[in-house]
Formats: C-alpha cells, sequence, structure tokens
C-alpha cells in the first residue's frame, strides 16, 4: 500500500503526560496550558465533553486535536502538528476531522495573533466570523482572536 496506510486519526487513551511533554511549544503561548490539560481536559475526558484525538503516524503522534463538545459550545481548544510533519497539509486531515467530531463547519476557535496568520487560508475558505479581538487575554502583550463564538 501506499505510505499512507501508515496514518490513522483515533481517540487518544493515553496518559495525559505524555500528550502535555508533545505540545511543549503550545506553552509560549497560554501559560497555564499544563495544568489546563491536567485538570480540564482530564475530567472533560471523564464526562465525555471533550476528546483528545491523534493524527497517529504508526505508533507515532504526528498531530492531535483537543475539542470541547457540549451542547452549548463547540470548540476546538488545540489544533498541533508535530514539526516532522509540517508542510504535509495534515492541518487540514485533523481539521477536517474536528468538525465532523463537532458535527459543525463553525466551530469557535481562539487564535494568538502571533500564529493567526497560519489560519488565514483555513478563516477564509470556512468563511469563520471573526467575534472577538481580546488583549492580553492569555499572556501580556498578545492579542487573542476569537471565531465564531455565540453570544452568551
Amino acid at each position: 500500500g501506499y505510505m499512507l496506510d501508515d496514518f490513522s486519526i483515533v481517540p487518544y487513551e493515553g496518559g495525559i503526560y505524555r500528550i502535555i511533554d508533545i505540545l511543549k511549544p503550545i506553552k509560549d503561548f497560554y501559560p497555564n496550558y499544563s495544568e489546563w490539560l491536567e485538570k480540564t481536559v482530564s475530567s472533560g475526558i471523564m464526562d465525555e465533553t471533550r476528546q483528545i484525538r491523534i493524527l497517529l503516524n504508526d505508533s507515532k503522534i504526528a498531530g492531535l486535536n483537543i475539542l470541547k463538545n457540549t451542547p452549548d459550545e463547540k470548540k476546538i481548544c488545540s489544533l498541533f502538528i508535530h514539526p516532522d510533519y509540517r508542510g504535509e497539509s495534515w492541518i487540514y486531515a485533523i481539521f477536517n476531522d474536528s468538525l465532523e467530531f463537532l458535527k459543525t463547519s463553525k466551530p469557535t476557535i481562539t487564535i494568538p495573533e502571533p500564529i493567526v496568520k497560519k489560519y488565514h487560508g483555513l478563516i477564509f475558505s470556512n468563511k469563520w466570523e471573526n467575534t472577538s479581538k481580546i488583549e492580553n487575554r492569555y499572556i501580556d502583550g498578545v492579542t487573542e482572536y476569537g471565531f465564531n463564538e455565540k453570544e452568551l
């Protein structure tokens, strides 16, 4: 078979600490990220409001998403592609998996200003609406852009 036969996207069932390790680069933008993974995501997995789905290449984690799926909110909390797999459009695979799992084409997502440009194609092609722009939301001096947020 073609080499893509070695890839699959499946629910993650391992320990949260392996994920924390993989997601180190994200911490630059979210200072309490590890704590959030340990508490909020772990308990969300238990009560089925959150799911971590991983892109596997054989047994290596090539990327992942962390999704929040409640009646009120369908949110992509994290999208991550391992540096070794960047430049191969895997972001689209993991992103499309997120939409299928959440059953929406307009998930809530927030993106920090320094990397929002990397997502311009996704934002544009999915006609996402910029619903908020919050300075210093997670980290001083960084503006966080929100998309498709519902009014509370």
